[in-house]
C-alpha cells in the first residue's frame, strides 16, 4: 500500500511540474507573438518602412532579419565602402603577417553577432532554387531602379550556384508608363533561369 501511495504521489508531483512548465510556455509564447507583431508595425513606420521594404527585395531576407540588420548598422552612409561595412560585421578574414609572409584565416567574427547571424542564414538561401513567388510580387512594389540593380547582379550569383545545364534568358522590365530603369546593361536585363517561367516584371514607379 505504501509503494502505490508514493506511486501515486510522484504521478500528481511530476502533474504538477509538467502542468507548471506548460503554463511557463504558454506565457512565453504570448510575449514572444506581442514582440513579433510590434516589430511588424515598427517595420511599416518612419524611419524604417522604406529599409525594410529594399532589404526585403534580396533573396532571404524577410520583416524580422531587415529590421536586425537596420537597427544593427544604423546610418549605412558613415561606412564609404562594402569592405568598411563588411569589417564592422565581422566577415572579413583574418590575418596574421610576418615580413613578406601573409596569411589569411576565418573571418574575424568581430562586431554585431546578430546581424552577421542574419546575413549568414540569408547567404544560405542563395543556393536554393530561385523560385519565389513573394518575391516577384514583392518586385511589384519596388521602383524600377532597385530592381534593375537586383536584377543586374543575379546572373553572377546564379554561375555561382547552379551546378546544371541552363541557358541564359532575358527578363524585361517594363512599368505601365513604358518607362525604362536606368540599367546600364540596356532595357533586357539576362538572368540565368533554372526550370523557372518569369512573368515580365511590370513595376509601379
Amino acid at each position: 500500500m505504501s509503494c502505490g501511495c508514493a506511486t501515486r504521489r510522484a504521478a500528481a508531483d511530476e502533474a504538477l511540474i509538467l502542468d507548471s512548465q506548460l503554463r511557463t510556455l504558454e506565457h512565453l509564447q504570448a510575449q514572444l507573438e506581442g514582440v513579433d507583431e510590434r516589430i511588424a508595425a515598427l517595420a511599416q513606420e518612419a524611419p524604417y518602412a522604406q529599409g525594410v521594404a529594399r532589404l526585403m527585395s534580396l533573396r532571404g531576407i524577410g520583416r524580422y532579419s531587415a529590421m536586425v540588420l537596420l537597427s544593427e548598422i544604423g546610418d549605412i552612409q558613415r561606412f564609404a565602402s562594402a569592405p568598411q561595412l563588411m569589417s564592422y560585421l565581422g566577415l572579413v578574414p583574418s590575418e596574421s603577417s610576418s615580413g613578406e609572409k601573409r596569411r589569411l584565416g576565418s573571418i574575424t567574427k568581430a562586431g554585431k553577432s546578430r546581424a552577421r547571424w542574419v546575413l549568414a542564414q540569408a547567404a544560405w538561401n542563395q543556393t536554393r532554387s530561385l523560385r519565389g513567388e513573394r518575391l516577384h510580387q514583392h518586385w511589384q512594389r519596388q521602383p524600377l531602379e532597385v530592381v534593375a540593380i537586383l536584377l543586374r547582379f543575379q546572373p553572377a550569383h546564379i554561375r555561382m550556384t547552379d551546378r546544371r545545364r541552363t541557358r541564359l534568358q532575358p527578363l524585361r522590365l517594363s512599368s505601365p508608363n513604358g518607362r525604362r530603369p536606368n540599367n546600364p546593361q540596356g532595357s533586357l536585363v539576362t538572368t540565368r533561369r533554372t526550370n523557372l517561367t518569369s512573368p515580365s516584371i511590370s513595376v509601379c514607379p
